[in-house]
């Protein structure tokens, strides 16, 4: 079974989506882009509110080796 990772979704987000939950979260779209092509790994802070911004996120879509 393939995991659907935050890459995945985030190549399927429009730039106005990934804006609005940028925001939502309180966080950059840099931040968001950065997360996506695995550049940086959010604390837990941040995936808490990325969860919350967006109910299709998940612990092992935002930290793999974490929550595999």
């Amino acid at each position: 079974m393939t995991m659907f990772t935050f890459a995945d979704l985030y190549e399927t987000m429009s730039q106005e989506d990934r804006i609005s939950l940028a925001l939502s979260a309180e966080t950059t779209t840099q931040y968001l882009y950065q997360l996506a092509t695995g550049r940086r790994k959010p604390g837990a802070d941040v995936m808490h509110r990325l969860k919350r911004a967006d109910n299709r996120i998940t612990d092992s879509m935002l930290r793999p080796d974490l929550y595999a």
